[in-house]
C-alpha cells in the first residue's frame, strides 16, 4: 500500500518571508502592489 502524505497547507507571510530572506512587512507590501518594491 502507498503512503499517504499529510494535506499540505497553504504557505502564510511568515513562511515567504522566511524563504526569501525578508521581513513579513516587505512581503507584504510586495503583495499589495506598494511602490518601491522590486
Amino acid at each position: 500500500m502507498a503512503a499517504k502524505r499529510p494535506a499540505a497547507r497553504r504557505p502564510t507571510m511568515k513562511d515567504i518571508a522566511r524563504r526569501a530572506g525578508v521581513s513579513e512587512s516587505a512581503v507584504s507590501f510586495a503583495l499589495n502592489d506598494r511602490p518601491g518594491v522590486s
